[in-house]
């Protein structure tokens, strides 16, 4: 049946071969007939589609390790609801974010209400009433992710009414028709660039829609949405759920399933761009780096923010330890590393642990030819970020040809020592926020750097005993805490009040959540210390 559906279509011989666009439209002329009819789909002028979903978590960047097979961690996605208005060549895609793991900070467990869009060739973000903007492409996103107005384009195709209603308006081009794997696929191509469109070759209705984008850990991906569950809505052939993974890993990064659609409903909202943010210029890919202010905590030992990063001095050389921010950031620090010590290069970068945000700036510390250490765990994962190239976007983001991966593992403790310093290199126990983790020790001024394991997000101290638990474990005792994310170093004093102004505040979100019938991951947390008896002192 297959074979003779390609047959039909003049396809069989074009097995890794293009096609002209003739063959391409007359594909598209036949996936418009089999969803209900050219006259019928050109007859949608407003698709509103209702649902709710999940999304990973850094689309797979922030699981407790950097394993393949370390469980996803994901956010439901409630309120979805994507809008098309085709007449004026608009769309709006919302939904609610809440975590389903514990987190630090209350954006994280806040139901919060957000919405991307693109009007013509502006693309957009909204959050309450207030309307930013988008650059063209950015790897800036919510959540460290992609955005952009092409971005926003792209995804305004990722529906199979929209992408071929696109070709039969003459939005959209259908060209290099050829076979993948027994199936039809076409470029749609826009002004902005093209999606791709897979058809099954049975039914010849849209199978899948991919594009490619730009991502600050992992280069470019690969975005690839499939669409299942076909159902006739009043004479069109739509789909009631997709999925959506990324090329890396083939990681599933988004869920959608919907509760219905409605075509030119009077109860669709207008999804217009307000006009202040039509009034704005478009904004650069990223902004330019701020100015760093260094902080010396002791002899040979110096803070960067923004950044979070510590700057470690050897007899010949200097370490940083964690990268995170901007591409653009990144490379100030690294820049102003090196001229910190006359005549002692930054040759070393200790990443704590994987997590998207605290290795946005990683690509960029491979670019410059930085050694890594970090947890024996994470060199897959690193050697990811640092060898998947990024042709498409070599501009906006480091290391756009790959490199290969310097790495010196963590097993448990790592001491680097030589006549001017001392650094011990410790793996983290006991933190269901990140298994494969380290934090440095400098024993002789006794100050402890970390990313995530004294200082995250404090709204919600879900972590609160682990900064306390690892010390023990380790018998260390500490003066001086340089944060990952906190603007300044700190006392030890001042890293356990910080803790603890969290503690209540997560028993309470628990103690409310749980009133309601609502329990969420992480409760109650795992706390065990008196934490009241300290917030009293």
């Amino acid at each position: 049946m297959r074979f003779a559906a390609l047959a039909a279509l003049g396809l069989v011989a074009l097995q890794g071969a293009a096609a002209a666009s003739p063959e391409g439209e007359r594909l598209l002329s036949d996936v418009a007939r089999a969803m209900g009819g050219a006259e019928a789909i050109l007859g949608v002028r407003t698709l509103q589609a209702d649902g709710y979903g999940m999304e990973a978590y850094f689309w797979g960047g922030g699981n407790i390790t950097g394993d393949r097979e370390a469980p996803q961690k994901w956010a439901e996605n409630p309120n979805f609801s994507s809008v098309w208005d085709f007449e004026n060549d608009r769309y709006r895609t919302q939904y609610r974010h809440n975590f389903l793991f514990p987190f630090g900070g209350t954006f994280g467990h806040s139901f919060s209400l957000s919405a991307w869009g693109v009007d013509g060739d502006v693309g957009y973000t909204l959050a309450g009433n207030a309307g930013t903007r988008l650059a063209e492409w950015t790897t800036g996103g919510a959540w460290f992710k992609p955005d952009g107005s092409v971005f926003r384009k792209y995804e305004s195709l990722t529906h199979p009414l929209v992408a071929v209603r696109a070709v039969l308006s003459h939005k959209a081009a259908p060209e290099n028709l050829r076979i993948e794997n027994g199936m039809p696929v076409v470029d749609l191509v826009i002004d902005e660039g093209y999606v791709t469109l897979g058809v099954d070759a049975g039914t010849l209705l849209p199978r899948w829609v991919r594009w490619t984008a730009p991502h600050q850990n992992l280069g470019e991906v690969v975005i690839t949405t499939t669409f299942v569950g076909y159902q006739d809505f009043d004479g069109v052939q739509l789909p009631f759920t997709w999925v959506a993974r990324i090329d890396w890993r083939n990681t599933l990064i988004q869920t959608r399933m919907l509760d219905g659609y409605y075509v030119n409903s009077g109860k669709t909202p207008d999804i217009a761009a307000p006009a202040a943010v039509l009034a704005q210029p478009q904004p650069a890919a990223a902004p330019p780096a701020a100015a760093i202010t260094v902080t010396k905590i002791a002899d040979g030992l110096w803070h960067f923010n923004p950044g979070g990063h510590t700057v470690i001095e050897f007899e010949d050389h200097l370490v940083i330890f964690e990268m995170g921010g901007t591409a653009a950031q990144a490379r100030a620090a690294i820049a102003l590393a090196n001229t910190l010590v006359r005549g002692k290069p930054l040759t070393h970068l200790i990443v704590s642990h994987h997590h998207f945000d605290h290795t946005l700036g990683f690509r960029a510390a491979v670019e410059a030819g930085l050694t890594v250490i970090s947890h024996w765990g994470n060199e897959e994962i690193l050697t990811d970020m640092a060898t998947r190239p990024a042709p498409n976007f070599a501009g906006l983001v480091p290391n756009p040809n790959g490199a290969p991966l310097k790495f010196v593992p963590v097993h448990g403790h790592l001491r680097l020592e030589d006549a001017r310093m001392t650094l011990d290199i410790y793996e983290i126990v006991k933190h269901n926020h990140m298994a494969n983790a380290v934090f440095a020790y400098a024993p002789k001024s006794r100050t402890l750097m970390e990313g995530d394991l004294a200082t995250p997000a404090n709204q919600f101290s879900f972590w609160a005993e682990a900064y306390e638990d690892n010390l023990e474990h380790y018998g260390l005792e500490v003066d001086t805490v340089s944060p990952n994310h906190v603007a300044r170093p700190m006392t030890h004093e001042e890293t356990l009040k910080w803790i603890a102004e969290g503690v209540p505040r997560a028993l309470a979100r628990c103690d409310e959540l749980l009133a309601l019938g609502r329990p969420i991951p992480g409760c109650p947390p795992n706390i065990h210390r008196n934490w009241n008896e300290r917030l009293a002192q």
